[in-house]
């Protein structure tokens, strides 16, 4: 099947949006969904991204405790007497003090014949000529911005400075599961409204346990299932939306509720802001998500979804309550079936398993058809293959922007911009979709980010101005690079493997995602703005590669998996 054919039947509304057509597609009943999914996105958010200020990594300093405890010096005074200094390449001054040693001087000797005259101690160390230096084995920590995070309390620092990236990395291995859990289950055994609930169920209990971790690798564990339960809510979410729309309202709809994942982004800042013990911090976001329990009986099955899995009677009654609300007369019961059963036969027969599908074997037989099925045949392993790369490097992208705190001097200010960039970013891309279409949108999207990043490498510290502006830049283009792939990876797979091949992307992206804390901040100890000058290049290749998509403006979504071998890329 060509495209222009496709396109014909787009206009003759064949298949499943004919049914729309009956109950509506773009009414009061979308923006209802529209608006229960953003609430529960904005709560997500909290979990997903909160680690940027319960996991952030202060200014800190070795710990001398006999000169603390034996004299009254001030913590300046003490670090002038105790510390080496370093280059500093990332600031006003030329010079700062060394995080990770001190001077290896006999400080029980310094503080009892010194402690009451700073003065002629300073002159003693500088007389000893000792430039020995040790390792620290405790630290102090500047709590001007944080009272505590997750590193101070295990002391993430240093040496250990790779156990804080490593926190995060496991909670992208943890979405990386869930999304690969949910998204093969959710097709074929659980639907879009199950994955959704026990999602959440796992997201509140991992928030609530976290708090009470008395030990690093616990906290790491109980973050892994927060991340498998918020991996496979949002999946089911922007299934849910897509599949209860028609063509014309799809970009619209979904990216609307995108749009709301930046509003919990630019919330959180405020949060951090009056809550800086991260401890309360996290039962701040887990006891606000407990809302999501209280209206969840409002959250409707996919229609689209349960057609396809052949529960027809059950997508009879979704499709009345559609038509109910957008003010549509009730359709025919028997007009709905015939129209279901021939988007079966258009499609390919529907099915051919049918009840037998309540039994486990072909479950499991079946999610694993699905996977096949990516990659089945050349059209289906052309457009995977695509999806693929494109997803590993806008998630590495997109995290390594939201975990590099060290772009301007206030952190809070730069995760509000995050999240303020992250509305614009869903919205602003719509009608260039509709215009322009899905490739070249995409492909713009990446490489401005590209450039973006590469002029924040660029600036020095001193023009933060300048830099506001470009990361601003970098994280609109970037935000938008994000829901426009989602929307993309949602047209150009059918509906029975359209959950599978979403989350076959996004595993995808998570081993990008997973890389990314380490870049954003390992690679700051090298040089400030070395992850930034990464990010760029990444996201430049990124563009190249949206040129290979397939074109979807004004196509149907097709439902079943043999219409991917009559497509063209």
């Amino acid at each position: 099947m060509t495209a222009n054919q496709r396109t014909s039947n787009a206009v003759e509304k064949i298949g499943f949006e004919k049914v729309f057509e009956l109950v509506g597609g773009h009414g009061k009943c979308q923006w209802i969904l529209m608006w229960i999914l953003s609430l529960q996105l904005i709560f997500l958010t909290w979990n997903h991204l909160g680690y940027i200020f319960i996991g952030a990594v202060p200014t800190h300093w070795c710990q001398i405790e006999l000169l603390e405890k034996a004299t009254n010096w001030t913590a300046a005074e003490i670090k002038e007497l105790s510390l080496p200094k370093t280059i500093n390449t990332n600031g006003d001054q030329d010079w700062k003090y060394d995080s990770c040693k001190y001077y290896d001087r006999d400080y029980d000797y310094i503080a009892t014949r010194f402690g009451n005259n700073y003065k002629e101690a300073i002159a003693y160390v500088q007389g000893s000529n000792s430039d020995e230096t040790k390792t620290c084995a405790k630290w102090n920590y500047d709590n001007s911005i944080y009272s505590s995070t997750i590193v101070t309390e295990f002391d993430l620092v240093c040496g250990r400075r790779y156990l804080a990236a490593t926190i995060q990395s496991t909670y992208m291995i943890g979405g990386l599961v869930g999304t690969f859990l949910f998204g093969t289950l959710n097709d074929r055994v659980l639907g879009r409204r199950n994955s959704a609930l026990i999602s959440i169920i796992l997201v509140l209990l991992g928030g609530f346990a976290a708090t009470l971790s008395q030990s690093y690798w616990l906290f790491v564990f109980i973050r892994l299932f927060i991340a498998i339960g918020t991996a496979g809510c949002m999946q089911a979410s922007s299934l849910l939306i897509l599949e209860h729309c028609d063509i014309g309202s799809r970009a619209k709809f979904y990216s609307i509720t995108g749009a709301f994942f930046g509003v919990g982004y630019a919330i959180m800042p405020i949060y951090a802001y009056f809550i800086r013990d991260w401890v309360m911090l996290q039962l701040a976001f887990s006891a606000t998500t407990l809302l999501l329990l209280s209206y969840f009986w409002l959250f409707p099955e996919s229609p689209r979804w349960l057609a396809s899995s052949g529960r027809d009677e059950q997508a009879v009654k979704a499709l009345e309550k559609i038509a109910r609300l957008n003010g549509k007369p009730k359709p025919n019961k028997d007009q709905l079936l015939v129209l279901i059963q021939s988007c079966h036969k258009h499609h390919g027969g529907g099915d051919s398993e049918g009840e037998g599908r309540s039994q486990f074997g072909r479950k499991l037989q079946s999610i694993a058809y699905n996977i096949k099925s990516l990659l089945d045949t050349r059209e289906g392993c052309k457009r995977t293959l695509t999806v693929w790369m494109l997803f590993i490097v806008v998630a590495f992208v997109y995290y390594g922007f939201a975990f590099s705190t060290n772009l301007t001097s206030n952190p809070y200010l730069l995760v509000t911009i995050g999240g303020l960039m992250e509305i614009p970013a869903c919205i602003v891309p719509v009608p260039f979709l509709s215009m322009w279409g899905r490739r070249p949108t995409t492909a713009i999207c990446y490489f401005l980010t590209g450039a973006f990043a590469i002029a924040i490498a660029v600036t020095p510290p001193e023009y933060e101005m300048l830099r506001i502006v470009f990361t601003m830049g970098g994280k609109f283009f970037i935000a938008a690079a994000f829901n426009v792939i989602y929307l993309v990876i949602g047209e150009v797979y059918p509906t029975l493997i359209r959950s599978t091949g979403q989350s076959a992307g996004t595993i995808m992206g998570r081993f990008g995602s997973i890389a990314a804390p380490y870049v954003a901040d390992l690679l700051t100890t090298v040089y400030p703005d070395l992850p930034c000058a990464i990010f760029g290049v990444v996201s430049i290749f990124g563009a190249g590669v949206a040129l290979m998509l397939p074109e979807m403006k004004d196509m149907e979504m097709m439902d079943q998996v043999s219409e991917l071998e009559l497509e063209k890329l």
